[in-house]
């Protein structure tokens, strides 16, 4: 059986009254809105979003070190977490690759990435990272994708 549990701190950031509005209208008006002063009426600061997401990391890590061991036979423990880019902009920023490049995530991006405990702290295994290979056009030419089977539609 698989548990499904919300975690809201693994929200995209809260941009506040700027929500449902278009981008080029709100660029228009504030400018870039991931600037790093940039604060959205009603929303979250740049800093504000980083603690959460930070916060949101601690619970990852701690939620990975209770998982248990992996039996012979049986399917590896893990925890598979669906957010957005700019929370996994702020964990590889912070996390993953502290001090180097900023990564923009490609739309729907996919990481594969393995927490491992130590003694004192997580050992971090990055096997997949920002890849998309259910974009690429043998996955879209699937039939279940396309609504259709060889024997007409589902």
């Amino acid at each position: 059986a698989v548990e499904v549990k919300r975690e809201p701190l693994f929200q995209e950031r809260n941009f506040g009254d700027l929500r449902g509005q278009f981008y080029k209208d709100v660029c228009a008006q504030f400018g870039d809105l991931f600037a790093p002063d940039f604060d959205p009426p009603g929303g979250e600061s740049w800093e504000v979003f980083r603690r959460r997401v930070e916060l949101a990391w601690s619970v990852l890590t701690d939620e990975a070190q209770q998982l248990p061991p992996r039996q012979e036979g049986e399917p590896e423990p893990a925890l598979v977490i669906v957010t957005h880019g700019l929370v996994l902009r702020v964990i590889s920023d912070t996390f993953l690759f502290p001090g180097g490049q900023v990564v923009n995530f490609r739309n729907t991006a996919m990481a594969k990435i393995r927490l491992l405990p130590q003694e004192s702290n997580m050992e971090v295994s990055i096997e997949t990272f920002n890849v998309t290979p259910h974009l690429d056009e043998e996955a879209l030419d699937d039939p279940l994708l396309r609504n259709q089977s060889s024997h007409g539609k589902l």
